[in-house]
């Protein structure tokens, strides 16, 4: 039987995240080596309790926008997941 290990190779170039420290609303700009079918944004706080989080379906290059409105001050923590691959960027909301 072959066995073999796929290479996983990220997808992800860039996330920027932009104003931060947010107010109201934080952007996050992604772009990818090539389209994912599916890209997962996962909003945490600093206990890893999830607090939000959005799906984009065939996604190279996206602006995804977090209200931060209503959330409290103080430190979070945004991951993106495109097709799998992961990554986490953090993020402060000031009053």
């Amino acid at each position: 039987f072959p066995v073999s290990v796929a290479n996983v190779e990220s997808t992800i170039t860039s996330v920027d995240l932009y104003p931060n420290p947010a107010t109201d609303v934080l952007n996050v700009a992604v772009k990818l080596e090539k389209e994912a079918k599916q890209v997962r944004y996962t909003v945490f706080d600093q206990m890893g309790k999830r607090i939000s989080y959005e799906y984009h379906h065939n996604v190279k290059n996206d602006v995804y926008q977090v209200e931060t409105n209503k959330l409290p001050a103080g430190s979070y923590f945004l991951m993106v997941s495109a097709d799998g691959v992961q990554t986490m960027k953090q993020f402060t909301i000031v009053k």
